[in-house]
């Protein structure tokens, strides 16, 4: 199949959106030791989304095409509150935060079934598709759903540096989440409430020789604002994971180098069933190892290397408890990036290109293989406020699939991506 091939209906099928988004970071010194820090961000979308699309296989040279119909409106604000306090002994240096944070979000919409896809039409020629035969959405089709969630979380966190030798970091959070889904077309209604106590910690030692050692623990709980197949609500997803690493800056290396292993266990993560449904009633295991160096081979050549190992499990618990391969998930990954500035000939430009290696994935009996794909970079500090930057992936145009998790993806084609200036500090304008 040809990757400009299109099996959605022309002239029906639409992704209109409007996003909106502001907000402010405020920061206040209460005397020598506190400080006052206060995020907030208010954010809206519009979405009009009718997207059909192949779904199973119905002949040799015909599929079936199902449609996704989506029109609503998503409100969301977040803020954080936190105070932030640090103090010094002659041994020990200490950096304490405590706060609460607070996120409302409103998803308020109408769509096709509770699972958001029906039939569409006949089946269509994979080969050479012919479009029209299709019956529009009507009203009656349509279900009208509210999803409000709510979540407040406390949090604590003290990091200890003690002798400039060893660094401590503890921290504690119990979030409260309360999810309520309206059916307006059923009138029914679903309401869970969820309370979890994460915690996180880590150590790290740092010797003379840039020989830093460390380990950390993280636990993590998000609840998902959005309904099943069936319009049950989704149970939260809880995670937690271990790091043991180390960050290695020797004084004969003008660069670094770090290395670690991990192992993440996750519950409830969504996914794609082997039958093209999204399900959740599942356990996900990652464990790997990472390595990333960056060394400055002269004054204007910087080097950036890095390679992943993962093998991801999922193990589907409606089922048999059996195992298998997660997909999107690749085992083996690899990139190499050079940066040259001229900083002699023309100052403030920098040039770069790379590889990247992704490895192969497999999704039940699909085997997906491995590519690699080239980019390139050109950045130029117009001034010392304002920094230009384009950026082009996949410059030889390879044409490759990039996963596969029931339905398979064609990656990128070659693009040039938006030209981007950078602004002060951490404010980004767009060029094009």
């Amino acid at each position: 199949m040809d990757p400009s091939t299109n099996y959605s209906e022309p002239g029906y099928d639409t992704n209109e959106r409007t996003q909106s988004a502001i907000g402010y970071s405020l920061s206040h010194r209460l005397n020598d030791t506190w400080t006052f820090e206060q995020d907030f961000r208010y954010s809206q979308v519009d979405l009009l989304l009718r997207s059909s699309f192949i779904f199973f296989q119905t002949g040799p040279r015909e599929g079936q095409r199902y449609l996704v119909y989506r029109d609503g409106e998503i409100n969301s604000w977040t803020i954080d509150n936190r105070l932030v306090g640090k103090w010094f002994t002659d041994r020990t240096e200490h950096t304490l935060l405590f706060g609460v944070d607070y996120q409302d979000l409103e998803n308020e919409g109408k769509q096709n079934g509770a699972g958001g896809s029906t039939p569409f039409g006949g089946p269509i020629d994979l080969f050479d598709p012919q479009y029209g035969n299709f019956t529009p959405i009507t009203a009656t089709d349509l279900i009208v759903q509210d999803i409000n969630k709510q979540q407040t979380g406390y949090y604590l966190q003290h990091q200890l540096r003690l002798d400039d030798r060893w660094v401590f970091l503890a921290g504690g959070r119990f979030d409260q989440a309360e999810v309520d889904s309206v059916n307006r077309t059923a009138g029914t209604r679903q309401e869970a409430d969820a309370d979890e106590f994460s915690l996180s910690g880590g150590v790290m030692y740092l010797a003379d020789n840039g020989f830093s050692p460390y380990m950390s623990y993280t636990e993590s709980f998000q609840p998902i604002s959005g309904t099943d197949g069936t319009g049950d609500l989704y149970e939260p997803r809880k995670g937690k994971q271990l790091e043991a690493g180390v960050k290695i800056a020797p004084d004969d290396l003008d660069g670094y180098v770090t290395a670690a292993i991990y192992r993440i266990e996750e519950e409830n993560s969504l996914g794609t069933s082997q039958s093209g449904f999204q399900i959740q009633d599942r356990e996900r295991t990652t464990a790997g190892f990472e390595l990333e160096s960056v060394s400055y081979l002269t004054d204007q050549l910087e080097l950036t290397a890095a390679y992943t190992y993962s093998d991801a499990t999922i193990k589907e618990t409606e089922t048999d408890n059996s195992e298998r391969a997660a997909p999107l998930i690749p085992r083996h990954m690899a990139s190499a990036w050079l940066d040259y500035s001229f900083v002699d000939h023309v100052p403030g430009l920098k040039i770069g290109g790379g590889a990247r290696y992704v490895g192969s994935t497999r999704d039940g009996t699909t085997d997906v293989p491995s590519y690699t794909v080239l980019d390139l970079m050109a950045q130029y500090d117009v001034t010392r406020n304002w920094q230009a930057q384009v950026n082009v992936t996949n410059v030889a145009d390879r044409e490759y699939v990039a996963s596969c998790d029931y339905w398979c993806y064609y990656g990128e084609a070659a693009a040039w991506l938006p030209a981007s200036a950078t602004v002060g500090e951490g404010l980004t304008h767009k060029l094009a």
